[in-house]
């Protein structure tokens, strides 16, 4: 019997990101994506640790820029709201580094364990009632069997026996 989508929701709520883990993250950021937040002279990168880290630590399911600012200590709103939609650094550029480095850890995973890596593709459905949201059209919907007003997004995940990352949405 398939769970409800409530329970579904309970299920993924219990899984809780680790604090002490933040510092290893916060470095993976600057090794890895330190040039991709600067514009000209300025460097957004501790902004980027911000918004990641209010990501990681809010409740799933409920993590918006307003509880990032309760948990993350010294952010700020206006701060978050100017790095995601004025602050010109390229989305694309920090999909790139990030999957090439999740090739580098999944390539030293398959070394060591000797689980075969591959590329994982699976679309996902989400119902919509008016047609302003970019990509809804009449489409088949997986989420509900059938034709229906939906957006339809494709994701691509590197994946090993062990570990699976999400590496790049496509329209």
């Amino acid at each position: 019997m398939k769970p409800k989508r409530a329970e579904k929701k309970n299920l993924f709520s219990k899984i809780q990101f680790d604090p002490s883990s933040l510092p290893r993250v916060n470095r993976l950021i600057h090794s890895a994506y330190e040039g991709l937040f600067r514009v000209y002279r300025m460097s957004s990168t501790h902004t980027a640790i911000e918004y990641l880290s209010g990501l990681l630590q809010c409740e799933k399911g409920h993590g918006n820029m307003e509880r990032m600012v309760e948990e993350v200590e010294d952010s700020d709103y206006k701060r978050y709201i100017h790095f995601l939609s004025v602050s010109n650094w390229s989305a694309s550029a920090v999909n790139n580094a990030t999957l090439g480095e999740t090739d580098k850890l999944l390539r030293a995973q398959k070394k060591q364990s000797g689980l075969p890596t591959g590329l994982v593709l699976d679309e996902t459905s989400h119902l919509k009632k008016g047609s302003k949201s970019v990509g809804v059209a009449r489409q088949y919907a997986g989420v509900s069997g059938k034709v229906d007003n939906c957006q339809v997004a494709v994701h691509a995940s590197l994946a090993n026996g062990k570990f699976c990352t999400l590496g790049f949405v496509t329209k």
